[in-house]
């Protein structure tokens, strides 16, 4: 019988907001894929001086390519699957 774990989101280094699981997935894809401290889209986009909307639509890209950084997202929901 396993247990199902739950993982907080990290937080972002800069601002200290939840890191969403694309603003991980760039972090890893953008920074470095061995990344322990991450920053949020928002900070992201300030710090490659970026908007939000392009490092999103970069995540979405990613996605459909296959790339396994960035999790499908659920349909119902908006969330993502693990």
């Amino acid at each position: 019988m396993s247990a199902l774990h739950y993982c907080a989101a990290p937080l972002c280094k800069v601002c200290g907001a939840e890191v969403s699981a694309d603003g991980v997935g760039l972090n890893r894809k953008i920074i470095n894929r061995g990344v322990t401290e991450y920053m949020c889209v928002r900070c992201l986009a300030a710090y490659f001086h970026t908007t939000e909307e392009s490092l999103l639509g970069f995540a979405d890209r990613m996605r459909a390519s296959g790339c396994v950084l960035f999790p499908a997202k659920n349909g119902r929901s908006g969330s993502y699957t693990a």
